[in-house]
């Protein structure tokens, strides 16, 4: 059965759904602080809304308070929430969260690049893809990255 098809079914059924948008190859990715999270509560607009992560690895989520999202995936916050809404708050809400920014994967780039800096990882991402970010790497600067 699809997703969309399973998220149909349990709304009919009155059945508590929790679901993440993510492309499978960032189904792993770990929240860290500076990271946005999405979180859509199904009928719940106060519920729902980017919400950033803090220094101490929380968002601040209505209802809540401080939610300890540090070193989760998505699977495991869009998890914990539909438990604590529907223990507390809401009978069988569909709970859908990504990933909006990300911030917490910051790799430093120097040397002989265009824009020497601070760049932050945004899912997978290569070497090539951070020289990239920082402009390319200068005419006869280096011939070799670490």
């Amino acid at each position: 059965m699809s997703p969309l098809l399973s998220l149909f079914v349990a709304a009919l059924s009155g059945t508590s759904v929790a679901a993440t948008q993510v492309a499978p190859e960032l189904r792993n990715y770990r929240v860290g602080p500076g990271d946005v999270l999405q979180v859509r509560v199904y009928g719940e607009p106060e519920l729902s809304g980017a919400f950033p992560v803090n220094d101490m690895g929380e968002l601040n989520y209505p209802l809540l308070g401080g939610v300890p999202v540090h070193g989760q995936t998505t699977d495991e916050v869009s998890a914990w929430l539909l438990a604590r809404l529907d223990e507390e708050y809401l009978q069988g809400p569909q709970i859908t969260v990504w990933l909006d920014a990300y911030n917490s994967q910051p790799v430093p780039v120097l040397g002989a690049v265009s824009a020497p800096g601070l760049y932050y990882l945004k899912g997978p991402t290569t070497v090539l893809d951070v020289l990239g970010q920082a402009g390319g790497m200068l005419a006869g600067g280096a011939s070799e990255v670490r």
